[in-house]
């Protein structure tokens, strides 16, 4: 999911699981793994912005200097499927979404998830 976009890197990145009291910094996939996989993969986050690995650098996104180095490059839309009459409704919403970010960002290949039950 995390590609890196111009200067931006991927890391480090702070993560939170079930487990941690707090965000920890990572420097890697495989160790992003490693915790996600220690919490059995419950209420697992990544953070979407780059942590900061000098104090130089929060100073400068506070002065907006560099700010391409620190914007995310992920986008969550969130479909709740109890707002939805069907399933077809459902998937017509979501085929429309698609639709519209492919129109406006190209080259992009939208990753859907699924976290629950579908509308019954």
């Amino acid at each position: 999911m995390f590609i890196a976009v111009g200067q931006q890197r991927l890391f480090p990145r702070t993560i939170m699981t079930k487990n941690l009291n707090g965000q920890l910094v990572v420097h890697t996939k495989e160790q992003i793994l490693y915790w996600f996989e220690q919490a059995d993969y419950q209420d697992c986050r990544i953070n979407a912005y780059p942590a900061f690995l000098l104090k130089s650098e929060g100073q400068d996104y506070d002065n907006e200097i560099n700010l391409n180095l620190f914007s995310p490059n992920i986008l969550f839309i969130d479909l709740d499927g109890k707002r939805f009459d069907s399933n077809a409704s459902l998937q017509r919403a979501l085929k429309q979404i698609l639709k519209n970010i492919s129109s406006l960002l190209y080259d992009i290949k939208p990753l859907v998830l699924w976290s629950s039950s579908l509308v019954v």
